[in-house]
Parts: structure tokens; C-alpha cells; sequence
């Protein structure tokens, strides 16, 4: 297995999260998530201080992988019902082979109910004018979460998926379950959430 994709993944992730924080300690949060299907396995970091949010990605599929990440700057619109907008730059390492560069906007509302919380997350990028949505439904007991979502580009990609994710005792790691209609597969997962 080559292996130079992941430790790609890992160098330019932590060296632009060092580069944003000055301590670990000192972030407002973090979300990591790893996803692993038989011909896909998709890792998330995401960090943010401040108004600053850095992410980055890495998919891994049949045939190549591709590395994306973003540097943005958040603001928040609404009182009653506040939407949380994010906008900054984007990068994408297409088949580890050729760069692109864009905008990323992401647009995001997160409400406490009476069961749990609904999350709603919608994201646009201008390279391969890129699109990603995401539904959670999230209970309080017991803690599971129930996530859809779309996403595709103008370059032929499109899949939909739905997931559970069940939270663990006393800490921040969720574990998680899904099938991709498109691509007809299971997926399993761990996530972790400091926000």
C-alpha cells in the first residue's frame, strides 16, 4: 500500500494547524473525522481559532486520492435564528497530480430542541464548482445522531448518503455508520468533536 498520500495528508494538516494556533490548548475547537468504505477512505480535519478556521481533507479512491484544503474567515449573521457564514480560500491536489485553486463559502445553523438539535450545513467551491449539504438530526438519549447528505461537482462527480452515529460515554469521539446510494456501499467511521 503506498502510503506517501497519507503522510502527505497528515505533514501539510499539521504544519498549517501549528501555523494557525500557537497552542492546541488555545483553540476555540477541532473536528477530525475518518471514513472508510471497500473503495473509498475519506480523512477530515478542521480547526479553528478565533474567526480563523483551517481545513483540510484527503480522499483515497480506486485508481488515486485527492488532497483539498481551505483557509476562512467566519462571521455570523442573525440573532434569533444566527447562520454562521465562513469564506476564504481553497486548494485542491487533484489525483495527487495537479493544483487548483478557488473560493470556498460555507454557510452553516446549528438550533437546540426539545429532543436534541438539528444541524444544517450547506458548502460551495469554485474549483470544479464543487457542492456539499449535510441534515443532522441529533438526539439526546439516547446520543445518536442521524446525518444526509448530497454532494457532487461539474466534473461527473454526485453521491447521496445517510449515517448514524452514536456518541461515546463522557468524551467527544462518535462512532459512525452509513451507505452511499450512488456509489452502493457501506461505510463505518470514528469522528472526533471539540466545538
Amino acid at each position: 500500500m503506498n502510503r506517501a498520500p497519507l503522510r502527505a495528508f497528515l505533514r501539510v494538516s499539521l504544519m498549517s494547524a501549528f501555523a494557525l494556533l500557537p497552542s492546541a490548548a488555545m483553540s476555540d475547537g477541532l473536528f477530525a473525522q475518518l471514513d472508510a468504505s471497500r473503495t473509498t477512505t475519506t480523512g477530515v480535519l478542521s480547526v479553528e481559532r478565533g474567526n480563523l478556521s483551517y481545513a483540510t481533507s484527503l480522499s483515497g479512491y480506486t485508481g488515486g486520492a485527492d488532497l483539498n484544503a481551505s483557509l476562512t474567515y467566519k462571521f455570523v449573521l442573525g440573532e434569533a435564528a444566527p447562520v454562521t457564514f465562513r469564506i476564504g480560500p481553497a486548494f485542491q491536489y487533484e489525483g495527487l497530480a495537479t493544483p487548483k485553486f478557488g473560493v470556498r463559502v460555507i454557510a452553516e445553523h446549528y438550533r437546540p430542541t426539545t429532543f436534541g438539535h438539528v444541524f444544517l450545513l450547506g458548502e460551495f467551491t469554485s474549483i470544479d464548482t464543487g457542492y456539499f449539504g449535510l441534515l443532522t438530526v441529533g438526539f439526546n438519549e439516547p446520543d445518536i445522531d442521524f446525518e444526509f447528505t448530497v454532494q457532487g461537482d461539474d466534473d461527473g462527480y454526485f453521491d447521496q448518503s445517510i449515517a448514524a452515529t452514536y456518541g461515546l460515554p463522557n468524551n467527544a469521539t462518535r462512532l459512525r455508520l452509513g451507505y452511499r446510494f450512488q456509489s452502493r456501499e457501506v461505510f463505518a467511521g470514528v469522528s472526533l468533536n471539540t466545538f
